[in-house]
């Protein structure tokens, strides 16, 4: 019987405090792993829900499967140093059809400039963009367009070769405008999620942002991808971008460690 079976049969003893539940967000944790977890990838306060009844076995099985995952820190290095920016926070299966997917809402994350900055290349202002499947897409109510970006997993927390002086997306809090290469300077994404571009273990995983609406569409063979572009200068090469926020983090479920699925 594991350390963990062991804790959850155990009787406290009569003038003991009682231990807090390592998986409460609102009380008082004694636990140095979970201390550090909740600091790393805090929840939300989960909404309630109906009660279900389920054998006291299978109720057992899943606590004692939560508890070692939630007390597993990754092995992989990468993964340290994504917890350790301090900018994912508790994620969760999203309702999107895709539960092979994991969806991490950000903070601490860079906002977006009060006004559209001065390096942005000025154009008319988009009114809608088109997904891969032809899907017409309107901005949000608040004006700005979701964008998708692919990117390597090693590149939230490490310099990219396109960025020049970059440090990782959630080192530097958001994007940085590319070397010239494609239709030009800045930052490019996609109108809808591409699913289909990735495969389980590829290295990949995917930012949702919220875009300023200026944008160019990538010409070419590749459909709902878009530019959002700077003025075009050598100085502008690997800038942070003010007219675009990352909102988010999504990562193929079955290559995530444990530790950050529960």
């Amino acid at each position: 019987m594991s350390s963990i079976e062991l804790a959850l049969d155990a009787e406290p003893e009569a003038e003991a405090e009682p231990l807090s539940d390592c998986s409460s967000r609102s009380m008082k944790v004694h636990c140095k792993i979970c201390e550090w977890r909740n600091d790393v990838l805090p929840c939300e306060d989960a909404e309630p829900v109906e009660e279900v009844h389920t054998p006291v076995g299978e109720t057992k099985r899943f606590m004692v499967a939560m508890f070692e995952a939630m007390h597993a820190r990754p092995a992989d290095d990468i993964w340290m140093d994504i917890l350790n920016t301090r900018t994912l926070s508790g994620g969760r299966s999203p309702d999107t059809g895709h539960r092979d997917w994991f969806f991490f809402p950000l903070r601490n994350m860079q906002t977006l400039s009060p006004q559209p900055s001065a390096d942005l290349l000025w154009r008319a202002q988009t009114t809608s963009i088109t997904c891969n499947d032809g899907r017409e897409i309107k901005p949000e109510s608040d004006g700005f367009f979701k964008g998708w970006h692919m990117i390597q997993t090693c590149c939230l927390v490490s310099p990219h070769p396109r960025c020049p002086g970059s440090n990782g997306v959630l080192q530097d809090g958001r994007m940085r405008h590319g070397i010239h290469h494609g239709d030009g300077i800045g930052v490019y994404f996609h109108a809808s999620p591409p699913w289909s571009l990735y495969t389980v273990g590829d290295g990949w995983c995917m930012l949702e942002l919220r875009v300023r609406p200026f944008l160019c569409r990538v010409k070419g063979k590749t459909r709902g991808k878009y530019l959002l572009k700077s003025n075009q200068s050598v100085e502008s090469c690997g800038t942070e971008c003010p007219d675009i926020q990352v909102v988010g983090l999504w990562h193929m479920y079955r290559t995530l460690p444990e530790f950050v699925k529960v």
